[in-house]
């Protein structure tokens, strides 16, 4: 008797699960947020496919409802197209994929096989606030949805047989032992931007670390395409004197990381200055097609990093004093706010073409673009700095880490992480209103937790 009370209490609850295990059929696999990846980083969060499983009912039974808060992918038609990532965990035989449609009829792309290589099934979408099926019938980790142009969808629900794993919450990759660093004091902490005609001495008293910022072109002008630093070939060619500004911050006690940015038009002639320094038609998502500018921050770590270069290396103008090794950097930016929406696709990194430029600008693409090629080629010790995000996106970051996870065995193509925010009065449809508050009152600490978190478990 206790047995069969107990089968028969089995039954109920699995009646009642929102992945209940039919017998004759597949079953509803279970989606979380944490599964989901915006490859692209814009198009909103892909949160929103997935925060209404528990309230959707059964679609494949015909039995879904209605979801009542959609996911949109956004207005801006140069941001597309957007692709959700969808990881499993492990292998799983997935039978069907319903969508429900909150907009007209879309032309969408589903997915399978492996990031970089992936089968596409073209599908469209149509049955306006309706459940639509699509037979899937494949055995993959990933799902991958693509999103052509601005659609709304309300949330995915997906069947098959998931392996055992899959039914547990997937854990994050234990991240490598790190050892206590001491915490800077105030004054080295604090930073600031600037350009090198600020006057020394009064960057060096409020602050210990300078973001300087440092135009390509500035040390590429002139018809020969040579480098110049001392002096520069800007200003008139004969009044920025680089190796004097790096030593006499170093000198004042100043940490310096150039935020080397801009597209140099010495070897793109014609393109503007924010565009991705690649040739035309180059693929932006190849490490290759940004050996130029890599070969540029070789030339950069050459001279202000610690070790001394050959001179046959060095790409330096007629009359440029010959230096190398002069260890007054140990930070290098390769582009600032490469995530910038309002200046087009042309001037927009995706994480994608993010990671194959830092990949190139680190170590030339791990020595496969050449001797001369990056900074760790000029010196192991110098530290690339990612051009730094234009706000806390971690979707970003995680996209990159997946870019790096299929080319370079899983090593992060920079050494330092770097986010832009500013702590203001905005909320999140107006992320600067009338005035800059505390870091406390903003919760920045609260904000960059995450980031935090996923540093320590991936990189």
């Amino acid at each position: 008797m206790y047995f069969r009370r107990f089968a028969a209490a089995a039954v109920l609850l699995g009646l009642l699960s929102p992945w209940a295990i039919r017998a004759d059929a597949d079953h509803r696999l279970p989606l979380r947020p944490d599964m989901l990846l915006n490859e692209t980083a814009v198009g909103g969060d892909p949160a929103g496919l997935v925060d209404e499983q528990r309230a959707i009912g059964d679609p494949g039974v015909g039995k879904g409802l209605r979801p009542v808060k959609p996911y949109f992918s956004g207005w801006g038609a140069e941001n597309y197209p957007v692709q959700i990532l969808i990881d499993m965990g492990a292998p799983t035989r997935v039978t069907r994929v319903f969508l429900y449609n909150e907009s007209g009829e879309n032309a969408l792309t589903l997915s399978t096989g492996k990031p970089f290589a992936w089968k596409d099934q073209p599908i469209t979408l149509g049955g306006y606030q309706n459940w639509r099926e699509f037979p899937l019938g494949a055995t993959t980790r990933y799902l991958r949805l693509t999103i052509p142009h601005p659609t709304k969808l309300s949330e995915i629900a997906v069947y098959g047989d998931p392996a055992p794993a899959v039914l547990a919450k997937t854990q994050a990759r234990p991240g490598t032992t790190r050892q206590p660093r001491a915490r800077p004091t105030m004054d080295d902490f604090i930073g600031t931007n600037a350009f090198i005609d600020d006057p020394l001495d009064k960057l060096a008293v409020p602050v210990g670390f300078v973001r300087e910022y440092h135009n390509w072109s500035w040390d590429t002008e002139g018809a020969d395409h040579f480098v110049r630093f001392q002096p520069s070939g800007a200003a008139g060619g004969n009044a920025w004197f680089f190796d004097d500004f790096y030593a006499g911050l170093k000198a004042r006690g100043v940490t310096v990381s150039p935020a080397i940015q801009q597209t140099s038009p010495a070897y793109f002639p014609g393109v503007d200055g924010d565009s991705k320094p690649v040739a035309a038609g180059a693929d932006a998502e190849q490490p290759a097609s940004y050996a130029r500018h890599a070969a540029h921050l070789f030339q950069f770590a050459a001279r202000y990093g610690g070790v001394r270069a050959p001179d046959a290396a060095l790409t330096l103008a007629p009359g440029q004093p010959r230096r190398s090794g002069l260890g007054s950097l140990r930070y290098i930016e390769d582009w600032n706010e490469p995530d910038k929406t309002w200046r087009g696709r042309a001037g927009r990194f995706t994480p994608y073409e993010l990671a194959a430029m830092c990949s190139a600008d680190f170590d030339g693409d791990q020595g496969r673009l050449g001797k001369a090629v990056g900074v760790r080629a000029a010196d192991l010790q110098m530290r690339l700095v990612m051009g730094g995000l234009a706000g806390l996106h971690l979707d970003y970051l995680r996209a990159m880490k997946l870019w790096a996870d299929y080319h370079r065995g899983g090593d992060f193509p920079a050494s330092v992480i770097n986010l832009h925010h500013y702590s203001s009065d905005g909320n999140d449809d107006q992320g600067f209103k009338t005035a800059g508050i505390s870091p406390e009152a903003d919760r920045l600490r609260e904000k960059l937790a995450a980031i935090v978190a996923w540093r320590d478990a991936n990189v």
